[in-house]
């Protein structure tokens, strides 16, 4: 199994390049359908991307990364705290 600092690795490289990608897209997809569309007389446009694609990223970055596991703290319970518990429920009764 791979470990939570390999999963936080491979998860930022893979939002990186989904980030990187997904603006590629958006690219070649308003070539295609505005062939004269200029970015620099768009500024909110271009942000726009940016923010979109940054959510998607984050997205499959959170999706890789997954949760870290709680660690489980095993307690045990002594022979005098069971009787110290049975004491205390005796003399409230």
């Amino acid at each position: 199994m791979i470990s939570m600092n390999w999963r936080k690795i491979i998860a930022g490289i893979v939002g990186f390049l989904v980030f990187i990608g997904v603006i590629v897209l958006i690219g070649i997809v308003v070539r295609n359908f505005w062939p004269g569309f200029s970015p620099s007389e768009h500024p909110i446009e271009r942000l726009l991307i940016l923010f979109v694609s940054g959510v998607i990223a984050l997205t499959v970055y959170n999706l890789i990364k997954g949760d870290e596991p709680e660690e489980i703290k095993e307690k045990g319970i002594t022979s005098k705290e069971i009787s110290k518990k049975l004491a205390e429920r005796r003399n409230r009764d």
